[in-house]
């Protein structure tokens, strides 16, 4: 069902889908929203930004770390930017919630980790978290109005010019890999207070990236008791205004840690208006300030309920209504932020995804002028099949258009497919990939295991003296609470001898799910079985190939775990068996298949954008991807037996 002011309709065809969009992504180094432009923020429309707002401890806000209640709040102060306080250890889906009720309530969402708070030396483990492919699928849905801060005060007093320079290129060079093309902050080291760092390697660091999309952010924690560092700030943001460099303040209060004094704040505020400096003030309340709770601007993150400190009376209510310069005088919420359009008449479009894929669009922006049709094709990744659309429109076509008559907001579900092999490499065309390989010594145990021939060959000189001292095993499978499965396989040995086949919890205590012992004969020949998950759901569990205590040849091969009932979701034809071989070396994809037959293949990034595309006769073609990096889903097309057969790849390429 769909809302009365949609216009839904089926695309009559892919392949004029496919060129529609294709058109629209070729230019792939088109930034999708704010771009640093000297030494200012404009939108994509642009305007010029002056980044003007508050900070919030979100990942620690017990009951409400989404912050549905706190950015209505927020909201009221006029600010047109929320810095949201984040660990690695937090939710991805729950920071997709506070991006999103952050954008909901018209201001930028700049998310920031805060592990590595003093700590140069973990920028890498911010980046590792950054550039996982869950992040950065998730956090690129939101590329037309997201800021990411990469680390929050990385970095003691102490650290030098060229360990700041060394850092923040690798973790630049890292982001930018991963296909991220929005603005990047990187806060001064010190603690956040060391702007005579930023001063000597801001030009640097913006050269080094190939977008020249990066913002610097000082917190000024400068605490003088004479004239509240009023001096320093005028010399230092006049420095900064001067060189050009794009700087904001990423953090700044009346007082400083365990409460020390003072600094004054009116005279930043003064300051960055003359200047045309961004601001944020830490923090907003709704989270308390363990080390001095005065840094709170509320009590409880409620509009209006200021925090009247002994020394600083309301400061809050002066950063956000009293003074000349506060948050509701000189903050200014662009248009793309408020209506989407740069002319102020627009909609916005909010595709959301579940499960495993992406989903093409065309055009490709979030916001657009009313009436703009739009097309949306949903694309499963390898493994799982599209289940259908919900939201503003119901449907379980993979193609559809939208007249955008309104504000919509769709999801995209992609499911497990239930007829795909759970298992990797079931046929060992690829060597032992998938597979891992056990032999106790210590308790006796010589074999080898050989995949020369297109299966597994294990030559066992010395079984043990129990049947797991000789392992061929697979992890990772998915198995679902009362679902039926079927395993199959061929097998046999150089002599009659038995074998145990388990499937299990992947770790101790080792509870088995299945177990079945078999008797292999000197042929070989098909084993199928049929069990029930009668446990709690796995998303790890293990499939075991137990063949200690015995000697002589086994050969295995073949082997599938299918779920036991067939889906009956309307999908194109997937062809597993026919599934090309695959490696990626220096970015060079390359496959192989047993026959020669044409090919067509594309290359998605996860944000639905067409970055590569070949296409070929025979047994083996290349895609090159160089320089690209990060998650790409693949499409391949190819004739099989006078079909046509579609498949789906998802890889990494580094």
């Amino acid at each position: 069902m769909m809302r009365p002011s949609l216009k839904g309709t089926l695309l009559f065809c892919f392949a004029l889908f496919f060129i529609f969009i294709t058109q629209s992504f070729s230019d792939d180094r088109d930034l999708p929203g704010f771009r640093v432009v000297g030494r200012h923020l404009y939108d994509r429309c642009g305007e010029k930004v002056i980044l003007i707002g508050v900070n919030e401890m979100f990942v620690w806000a017990s009951g409400n770390e989404n912050g549905a209640s706190i950015y209505p709040e927020i909201e009221k102060t006029g600010a047109n930017v929320v810095r949201i306080v984040w660990t690695t250890s937090g939710a991805v889906s729950t920071l997709d919630a506070n991006i999103r009720n952050c954008v909901a309530h018209n201001m930028i969402p700049m998310p920031e980790l805060h592990d590595a708070t003093g700590r140069l030396e973990d920028v890498p483990a911010m980046v590792d978290w950054w550039v996982r492919p869950e992040v950065v699928n998730t956090l690129n849905q939101h590329e037309e109005y997201l800021l990411i801060n990469i680390a929050n005060e990385a970095g003691n007093h102490n650290v030098s010019n060229a360990d700041f320079l060394s850092t923040y290129k690798t973790a630049i060079t890292r982001m930018r890999d991963a296909g991220y093309r929005v603005p990047l902050i990187i806060d001064a080291p010190g603690w956040g207070q060391n702007i005579t760092v930023l001063h000597n390697t801001w030009q640097e660091l913006l050269d080094h990236d190939p977008l020249k999309n990066i913002m610097f952010s000082v917190h000024t924690w400068w605490i003088d008791p004479n004239d509240g560092a009023s001096a320093r700030v005028t010399r230092e943001l006049q420095k900064a205004a001067d060189d050009g460099m794009p700087l904001h303040i990423g953090e700044f209060a009346p007082m400083g840690v365990n409460c020390s004094r003072h600094f004054d704040y009116r005279h930043l505020l003064a300051e960055c208006r003359r200047l045309d400096i961004g601001h944020l003030a830490w923090s907003w309340g709704w989270v308390a300030n363990g080390d001095c709770a005065e840094m709170g601007m509320t009590t409880d993150g409620i509009y209006g309920n200021w925090r009247d400190t002994p020394n600083d009376g309301m400061w809050g209510q002066v950063v956000v209504e009293s003074d000349t310069n506060s948050i509701q005088n000189t903050a200014v919420r662009p248009l793309s932020m408020l209506n989407g359009s740069c002319s102020g008449d627009g909609v916005r479009l909010e595709v959301k995804v579940e499960g495993e894929g992406i989903v093409l669009r065309n055009p490709t922006s979030t916001f657009v002028d009313h009436g703009t049709v739009i097309g949306l094709k949903a694309l499963p990744s390898d493994r799982y099949v599209f289940q259908g659309w919900s939201g503003d429109m119901e449907s379980t076509n993979d193609s559809i258009t939208l007249t955008m008559d309104d504000n919509i907001s769709v999801t995209a579900t992609f499911i497990p497919d239930p007829d795909a092999p759970m298992l990797v490499n079931g046929d060992f065309l690829a060597g032992n990939e998938g597979w891992s390989w056990y032999v106790h010594a210590e308790d006796g145990a010589s074999a080898s295991l050989s995949t020369d021939t297109g299966k597994a060959v294990v030559s066992i000189a010395d079984g043990g003296t129990d049947v797991w001292h000789v392992q061929m095993t697979q992890r990772g499978i998915f198995l679902e609470e009362g679902k039926d499965y079927t395993i199959s396989f061929d097998a046999m040995a150089g002599e009659e001898r038995d074998m145990l086949l388990a499937l299990k919890y992947n770790g101790t205590p080792w509870t088995e799910y299945f177990s079945q012992d078999i008797t292999l004969s000197t042929s070989m020949q098909r084993y199928t079985y049929t069990f029930t998950m009668g446990n709690e759901t796995d998303t790890d569990s293990r499939l075991e190939f137990n063949m200690g205590t015995g000697g002589s040849t086994i050969s295995i091969d073949n082997v599938e775990l299918r779920q036991a009932a067939s889906s009956n979701i309307t999908k194109e034809r997937l062809n597993y068996s026919a599934t090309p071989k695959m490696k990626v070396v220096n970015n060079n994809v390359e496959y192989f298949s047993r026959s020669a037959s044409p090919w067509t293949i594309n290359a998605f990034d996860m944000r639905g954008r067409l970055v590569a595309s070949n296409s070929g006769a025979g047994n083996a073609i290349s895609l090159t991807l160089s320089p690209l990096r990060g998650r790409h889903l693949l499409l391949i097309t190819f004739t099989q037996d006078g079909s046509t057969v579609t498949n789906r790849l998802t890889f990494w390429t580094r």
